[in-house]
């Protein structure tokens, strides 16, 4: 039977939940997603030319409150238009109509009123209606005054119904064009700009409706309507041109421009697919050869309750290899080694270390030498020539130094860290052939996630989740156990369990201690079973054990516990805190709808 190491454990469940995540996001139905504070379920228009060349407009426009509003606006776009008149608002309430009185102000609370502030681009009508949680249908009337052209050949009605500044999404959005005459000879050429999915539908020979379906905020919806000069025979908006070949060609050539593009756009998409598809099956080969490199040559029968712990494998490499890195246990676990290998001892300033005092002090016995692998030497370097006197470090000064320097003290740290991980590299703990692998993997993995978003078809979601699998996974090869480095891993995890749920105090053995409590420490592992250890002042105040147990006590009076962790407090903060992720244009008028 084959088994893993913790980070592919960890790597599966990360991979779960974001699997789970983006699923979720991609198969929730349109109707269960939420909705916008304010939305517009409805937007119909009634919009007639008039003999004159102006245009009347009547807009029965339904919102949708989500959450408390004090009403709502129209902009009416002013754009290439003489001016707008005889504006009228309603709200239409079991299909009859109440009327708004306009007037000069108003403020927010107040009902059944609007007001009118004209700017030089649009007109605003701001509709007074405090509302929270409701369906409310008003109706705005007004006329836009010499809109319509006419020209030698033809007359010419481009309108903007809904401008591209418009804030509020829309579910249905309808435009009734109706002619001043019926257009017996069949002469009425009509086109729309917007959405795709937009619909032009001839009702009858004097009306025709523009239709389109959930229209997103940002977007404009413009109408162009060529019909008989003589429907508008008494317009002044007279341009002495013929244009009708011309707006017809205009609208031929924008028609061909998206067809055009809508056949590249699915030849690009055709290339896209079989790129995609090239690289899902080449991406899915190398996964498969990679996890066939990667399996462990280790049988599970090997995997006993032991911990056996390599002559190499230091508290610090144990806690790098079993991802336990971070924090002051770390760091008091190598002090205890190497109060334990005869490098450096524990003192307390005064006699009864059970009385609070400024600092226990680190004394240097010997110096670092050979015997000792190259992050524990500059672990001894760290604490006594750069926060001590060479000599000794107390736990007042370590305390200070990172009070005054935090940042040069976590990148002390951080070297450390890098330190330990370089070693444990170099002592075999880490497959370090892996990582050409996982650079495969991730290069191939985000070209899978790319090219998957752009395809943006039936594998797409294969694609892209087969993407996210191979990226994780490749990042994990980064940190790759060996074989010899997953044996030590399960050895430390046994010994983690078996220190956490077996060990007692009332088994040290003060004259051979058990190495393994400094061991789980590094794995920020104390004992369960912990008791008030009866400590004395004696010879055994010159080991290791003994500073351990005073350091793991339960006592809430342990001062040399408060004292260690303050010391490292920056250490200690760092690691608990957290970072913090078409077409047209030219047409007249314009606007939106919004809520206030």
């Amino acid at each position: 039977m084959i088994r893993s190491n913790k980070g592919t454990v960890l790597g599966i469940r990360c991979l779960i939940c974001m699997l789970v995540v983006f699923a979720s996001i991609l198969l929730l139905p349109k109707e269960a997603k939420a909705k916008d504070d304010l939305y517009i379920t409805d937007w119909q228009v009634e919009a007639t030319i008039l003999e004159n060349g102006d245009l009347s407009i009547t807009e029965d426009i339904t919102f949708e409150f989500n959450d408390k509003f004090n009403g709502v606006y129209r902009d009416i776009g002013l754009n290439k238009i003489s001016g707008v008149s005889d504006i009228n608002v309603q709200e239409i309430i079991d299909n009859k109509s109440v009327p708004y009185e306009v007037v000069d102000s108003a403020k927010n609370g107040d009902s059944k009123v609007y007001t009118l502030k004209k700017s030089s681009n649009k007109m605003l009508v701001k509709i007074f209606s405090p509302s929270k949680n409701e369906l409310k249908t008003f109706r705005i009337s007004y006329i836009i005054k010499n809109v319509a052209v006419k020209y030698n050949d033809i007359a010419e009605l481009y309108y903007k119904f809904l401008g591209d500044d418009n804030e509020t999404a829309i579910g249905n959005f309808i435009v009734n064009i109706h002619l001043p005459a019926k257009d017996t000879g069949n002469k009425t050429k009509v086109f729309a700009h917007g959405p795709a999915n937009g619909k032009i539908y001839k009702i009858n020979d004097m009306q025709y409706q523009l239709q389109v379906q959930d229209v997103p905020k940002k977007t404009s919806v413009e109408g162009r309507i060529l019909f008989p000069k003589e429907f508008i025979a008494v317009s002044n908006n007279i341009k002495t041109a013929d244009m009708y070949n011309a707006i017809i060609n205009e609208e031929t050539a924008y028609q061909n421009q998206l067809l055009n593009d809508k056949a590249r756009r699915e030849n690009i998409k055709k290339v896209l697919n079989y790129v995609n598809l090239t690289i899902i099956i080449s991406g899915s080969l190398l996964f498969v050869y990679v996890l066939f490199k990667c399996r462990r040559k280790v049988q599970s029968n090997l995997y006993k309750d032991n911990w056996e712990i390599a002559n190499n494998c230091t508290p610090a490499i144990a806690s790098m290899i079993t991802s336990s890195f971070g924090g002051s246990n770390v760091i008091y676990a190598s002090i205890l080694d190497l109060f334990r290998k005869g490098y450096i001892r524990i003192s307390k300033e005064q006699e009864d270390f059970r009385v609070n005092s400024d600092a226990y002090i680190i004394y240097k016995e010997k110096d670092s030498d050979n015997l000792l692998l190259p992050h524990e030497r500059h672990l001894m370097n760290w604490l006594f020539n750069q926060m001590g006197n060479g000599l000794a470090v107390s736990t007042s000064d370590i305390e200070s130094y990172g009070k005054k320097n935090k940042s040069t003290f976590l990148e002390a740290f951080t070297a450390w860290r890098n330190k330990v991980k370089e070693d444990a590299k170099k002592q075999g703990f880490y497959d370090i052939g892996k990582e050409t692998y996982g650079a495969l993997l991730i290069i191939l993995s985000i070209a899978m996630i790319i090219f998957g978003i752009l395809a943006a078809n039936t594998i797409s979601i294969f694609s892209i989740i087969f993407g996210i699998i191979m990226l994780i996974f490749g990042i994990m090869l980064f940190n790759w156990l060996s074989d010899y480095g997953y044996e030590q891993y399960r050895n430390l995890i046994n010994l983690k369990k078996a220190v956490k749920n077996q060990y007692k105090y009332s088994n040290i053995d003060f004259n051979s201690p058990d190495v393994s409590l400094i061991y789980a420490l590094a794995l920020n592992t104390l004992p369960n079973k912990v008791k008030e250890y009866k400590l004395e002042d004696s010879v055994y105040t010159n080991s290791w054990i003994f500073w351990y147990i005073l350091f793991s006590s339960n006592d809430n009076d342990n001062s040399f516990k408060k004292t260690m962790d303050s010391s490292f407090a920056p250490i200690v903060d760092a690691n608990s805190s957290a970072g913090f992720s078409g077409g047209g244009g030219a047409a007249a008028g314009g606007g939106g709808a919004g809520g206030f």
